[in-house]
């Protein structure tokens, strides 16, 4: 179920979920190369009160786009519920479904490491 988004709410949707940063923190790769944070998703984003105008000016005054993606999903890891899913539908309406996608199911790459005995290498049992 998606949050309830009003000002009496903001309480019981704030701080983010952990399971969004997670998603957050396990493609910030993929992220920050196919966010595209033009004027477009700006516009929707501060319409829906998920950047305010300092956040604005903060993104928009980064050199390249990677960094300002960054600056932007580092403002979304500190934001709200609400925030995540706002984000979510202003990627869907600035075209950017398959960015949407991935912040609503999740994604990234799992490593898994074993621990290998280097003797049992050389003189397996």
């Amino acid at each position: 179920m998606k949050p309830v988004c009003n000002n009496q709410d903001i309480l019981l949707v704030w701080p983010l979920e952990e399971t969004k940063i997670k998603i957050i923190d396990a493609n910030i790769g993929s992220l920050k190369d196919l966010l595209d944070m033009g004027y477009d998703l700006i516009d929707k984003l501060l319409a829906r009160r998920v950047i305010n105008h300092r956040q604005q000016q903060l993104i928009c005054s980064k050199a390249t786009d990677s960094e300002m993606a960054e600056a932007f999903l580092d403002t979304l890891r500190r934001g709200s519920n609400c925030d995540y899913e706002h984000t979510i539908q202003c990627l869907r309406d600035s075209n950017q479904g398959h960015i949407a996608d991935i912040l609503e199911k999740g994604g990234g790459k799992w490593t898994c490491l074993l621990q290998v005995n280097p003797l049992e290498i050389i003189n397996p049992i």
